[in-house]
């Protein structure tokens, strides 16, 4: 902030709602790193601003939320399992509740925000529009919280004052598709990824044995998980190298998502079962220890409105393999091998490349390195900041 404003006499108070958030000790979602991180950076700015962060229970037990001064947390006393007790509170309890509070301004930081928000002016962070790529590409995919956030966002979007996004990608397309105005939409680049939550890169440690292709996706249809299988059956790599997939993959059925069973029953028919491993989400431990082992790192997702996850490969020296396509090309730069996500030989063949040619890697990470320093918590924070005094002026 440009400088420090006050409200009747105390120090500004922004209301955060996170309740929809689960955080455990392992990797999470990237809209939950968006969150801890950028609490984090805010927090360790200058401008005296204090938060109130409303959270769930588990997410208020879980260790992760970052302890200061200037932020309180309030747990919420309902359940997020429970679907529809999402819209309830953020439609009604969270403005209602932040006005109890002494609240000056709401951030919602994921995707959608109250339509009535008890006089209190609101900036809502919007990752990405995958209901409406959903709605075009998997419109049998499309449930009825899909169909209704589909319908309502573009009506929430409108009621806010600023909305942030992470890409200009993502603002096109908020611009394209729900026809704002330029001048409502503010990008602003995340950081680089879970840097500082993973363990740290230890530059004195043994390299170890570099024997695996690495994405860190979950099972949404987007990310696109059965054409990097075909790909990697098709490539011709050495037998010891093997895929290794991390995230949200369910174990059971999950609207718009693909099940760890079948992506194994995949990798049986593509006869690649043994040199495949899906897991669920790991612990920091066991990603950084990924990341060391790691060839190559491959994002083949179809739609992203940022890619933390390229940020992160960079980070620990890992040659990055990315779709060529939204964002991705916006956040990787000159530091990725591009393939076409949607042909399964194109990236075969770029995994090829990468796994035999030593001066390609070299190259990558030394781009990479370089790519990384375009990107800062430090410098999210202090643009967003900036938003939250430009909606209070107007307020």
């Amino acid at each position: 902030m440009p400088r420090q404003r006050r409200v009747s006499g105390r120090l500004v108070r922004v209301g955060i709602s996170i309740y929809e958030l689960f955080l455990s000790a392992g990797s999470g979602p990237g809209a939950g790193v968006y969150l801890l991180q950028l609490l984090r950076a805010l927090l360790a700015r200058p401008e005296p601003v204090e938060f109130v962060v409303f959270v769930n229970t588990a997410a208020s037990r879980a260790g992760w939320l970052p302890r200061h001064p200037r932020v309180g947390y309030q747990v919420v006393p309902l359940d997020p399992a429970r679907k529809w007790t999402r819209p309830l509170w953020e439609q009604f309890g969270f403005p209602l509740a932040a006005r109890r509070l002494g609240v000056d301004l709401l951030h919602s930081p994921f995707h959608t925000c109250p339509l009535v928000s008890a006089g209190l002016p609101v900036v809502v962070t919007v990752h990405d529009l995958a209901y409406f790529y959903y709605q075009e590409h998997y419109p049998a995919a499309m449930e009825a919280k899909a169909r209704y956030y589909t319908w309502l966002q573009p009506l929430m979007l409108r009621r806010a004052r600023r909305i942030i996004t992470a890409s200009q990608f993502a603002r096109s397309e908020l611009m394209r598709r729900l026809r704002l105005p330029s001048e409502k939409i503010v990008a602003i680049p995340d950081g680089p990824g879970q840097l500082g939550l993973l363990p740290d890169v230890d530059e004195a440690r043994p390299a170890a044995a570099r024997s695996v292709l690495l994405t860190v996706a979950s099972g949404l249809l987007h990310k696109n998980l059965p054409r990097l299988l075909e790909a990697f059956a098709q490539a011709r790599l050495d037998a010891e190298i093997r895929l290794v997939i991390v995230g949200e993959i369910p174990a059971r059925a999950r609207p718009r998502m693909l099940t760890r069973a079948q992506l194994r029953q995949q990798a049986e028919a593509l006869g690649i079962a043994g040199r495949v491993e899906i897991s669920g989400y790991v612990s920091t431990e066991a990603l950084a220890e990924l990341y060391r082992r790691a060839i190559a790192f491959v994002f083949p997702s179809s739609y992203e409105g940022f890619g933390l996850p390229l940020l992160e490969a960079m980070h620990w020296g890992v040659p990055v393999l990315s779709a060529r396509t939204s964002a991705l090309p916006e956040v990787a730069g000159e530091a990725a091998l591009y393939f076409d996500p949607l042909q399964p030989a194109e990236l075969a063949r770029a995994m090829e490349q990468v796994t035999a040619d030593a001066e390609c890697r070299r190259a990558l990470i030394a781009k990479g390195r370089e790519r990384l320093q375009a990107f800062s918590w430090e410098r999210t924070a202090a643009q967003t900041l900036a938003v939250y005094q430009d909606v209070l002026k107007g307020a």
